[in-house]
């Protein structure tokens, strides 16, 4: 019978679950696998149907979630969590063992168990909130069963015009980290160990949904600006012999230009477009809501130049980690009559901070638009920093930088 209920549930429940939800898979890895081995799903909940986006990350297996014991205290209620494979668990009570026994039992024949670590749900979380402390449950049947874990984070949202998204992250031996010790201290290091794990996640699906987003609007607009800007703002580039900057690779670098004119952001993103470059963009320019969205859309990494902006900073070691780029103008404002103002140092701090190649640009400052004529623009070599992360280093790469864009400059007027 409970087969029965738990399979007419999935069958039926799928397409008002794909409609409603729209659910985007991302993987840290690749697309695991059933190799018949148990396994436990940890994840984050902020809505009462996190069970059920859990049941779905594996449509055609029987996922076996623990579920608090408030869910059961109405007859009908509880006979449909249980018809469903739903493992009871008192939460507040440390002598009742049952759950975790049929958890273990589950895990020993192969099956798999969700748990949500949180314990209950989390409304501030929504949204890439803060996790609460995360109990013990999972660490210990972890290092119990030694049984591999797979955390999964979800942004779970619902209506016509939203998507719910989810990270299913690689699994995780708790064992081969913390040996196979069940005692409270050794369960409490596993249980932080998870949480930190799932809070990179939080950041990771964050910056998949922001900065790797591939639907039709999103390259029909990044298609459109670039064809834009090669018709009114044709360029000439001027590249050593022996530079392959602009070659398809996949290696991340932090991209450093003067800045002449208002153009020179979606510039770049047409020159550089095999390495998928992300521009800063002051806080000023988000300001007007159809320009913020857009910046958005086109993978802009707001700056908020005013402060120490620590997101801004986070937001580019996550694009580095994943071998995006990054465009920054040292100069930090326009600086229309073609001369070199006084850098600032962020671009020598992210390259220090990420171990990240610069590459210096000079643009030339004839922007004027629909000319035969265009832009000219100068790329250097590569600019590889040794050494730690000093005072005294960064200002000796920040006038390494400096010189190397004024020599190319100086290569422009040759021209």
């Amino acid at each position: 019978m409970g087969n029965i209920v738990l399979w007419f549930v999935k069958i039926t429940g799928v397409i008002p679950f794909l409609i409603w939800y729209r659910p985007k898979k991302y993987y840290e890895g690749t697309k695991p696998k059933y190799t018949g081995q148990g396994e436990i799903l940890i994840a984050n909940h902020t809505t009462m149907m996190d069970f059920a986006s859990m049941i779905y990350i594996y449509p055609f297996h029987v996922i076996r979630v623990l579920m608090a014991e408030v869910l059961f205290k109405k007859k009908l209620c509880g006979w449909f969590m249980t018809q469903i494979k739903g493992i009871r668990v008192n939460r507040y009570s440390n002598e009742s063992t049952d759950g975790l026994s049929e958890a273990i039992d589950t895990l020993e024949k192969g099956g798999r168990v969700g748990i949500f670590p949180e314990g209950r749900l989390n409304k501030e979380g929504k949204n890439y909130g803060p996790l609460l402390n995360f109990c013990p449950g999972a660490a210990y049947l972890a290092l119990k069963t030694g049984m591999p874990i797979r955390p999964v984070y979800f942004n779970s949202k619902t209506g016509f015009f939203k998507r719910t998204s989810m990270l299913i992250g690689n699994q995780i031996d708790l064992r081969e980290i913390y040996g196979n010790s069940t005692d409270k201290e050794n369960v409490a290091n596993a249980s932080r160990f998870l949480r930190q794990k799932m809070e990179k996640m939080r950041e990771d699906l964050k910056f998949r949904n922001e900065y790797k987003e591939k639907s039709l609007i999103t390259r029909f607009t990044k298609w459109s600006m670039r064809l834009g800007m090669k018709i009114a703002f044709p360029y000439k580039l001027h590249i050593d012999e022996d530079n392959d900057c602009l070659e398809k690779n996949t290696d991340a670098v932090i991209i450093a230009s003067n800045h002449t004119c208002i153009y020179d952001p979606p510039l770049l993103c047409t020159v550089f477009k095999k390495k998928n470059v992300h521009v800063l963009a002051g806080e000023i320019l988000y300001e007007h809501p159809m320009l913020g969205r857009l910046l958005k859309r086109l993978g802009c990494i707001k700056l908020d130049r005013n402060t120490l902006d620590v997101e801004s900073f986070h937001t580019m070691q996550f694009l580095l980690e994943k071998n995006e780029s990054i465009g920054i103008f040292p100069e930090g404002k326009l600086s229309p009559d073609g001369e070199l103002g006084e850098f600032k140092q962020g671009a020598l701090l992210a390259a220090y901070a990420f171990k990240a190649d610069i590459i210096p640009v000079y643009i030339s400052n004839k922007a004027k638009m629909f000319r035969k004529k265009g832009r000219d623009i100068w790329i250097g070599k590569r600019i590889s920093l040794s050494g730690g992360m000093t005072t005294g280093n960064i200002k000796e790469g920040s006038e390494l930088l400096y010189k190397s864009i004024n020599d190319l400059k100086e290569k422009s007027t040759e021209v």
